[in-house]
């Protein structure tokens, strides 16, 4: 990696029907400076309102910090309503501020899709270049570049099963109550 160089790895998978989400992020860092450089993984689920991150060990434990995303019902309500989300691309901010223009088709993860020059205007009259590649046959994206931050997401697997390896307390049933007298 170059000097001064971020590399951002992010996974997110959302079932709306078993109400999880799972976020997984690799972030490796070579500071310019003589700082030392940064390899943090995180992998975290949300489950049904509870909260799990996947321990140096391997193992899973109850989130000790509060979930920063929404619960599954939010982001399906949000993706469905087509509103933006930390999911997929801001396609109502850039729909909303921003100046489109109409790229080349190209492929994307075997998806022929179309590339989408977007000029979003900023508050500060700063101007952000970004594209965005939406599907021919569903108009869904499946890839996205930011200049200001260097960033390139791609996405796929749209409507496909996901198979979890969910934390062992997330699949357990809670314990029925007792009758004691």
């Amino acid at each position: 990696m170059p000097s001064g160089y971020l590399h951002n790895d992010l996974l997110w998978e959302v079932d709306c029907e078993r109400e999880i989400v799972h976020q997984q992020r690799h972030i490796r860092s070579t500071p310019a400076s003589t700082d030392p450089p940064i390899d943090m993984k995180e992998d975290e689920f949300y489950v049904a309102g509870k909260q799990y991150e996947r321990m140096s060990d391997g193992a899973w434990s109850q989130m000790r910090v509060a979930w920063q995303g929404g619960s599954a019902k939010w982001y399906c309500v949000n993706l469905g309503q087509g509103a933006d989300s930390d999911v997929l691309p801001p396609i109502a901010t850039m729909l909303q501020r921003g100046i489109l223009q109409k790229g080349d088709k190209k492929t994307v993860n075997g998806v022929r899709c179309r590339e989408w020059l977007v000029t979003i205007k900023g508050p500060l009259a700063n101007l952000e270049h970004d594209t965005v590649c939406i599907g021919l046959e569903d108009h869904l994206p499946y890839e996205m570049t930011v200049d200001w931050q260097g960033s390139h997401s791609s996405f796929s697997d749209y409507n496909t099963t996901i198979q979890f390896d969910l934390p062992e307390a997330a699949v357990q049933p809670a314990a029925a109550p007792t009758n004691s007298n």
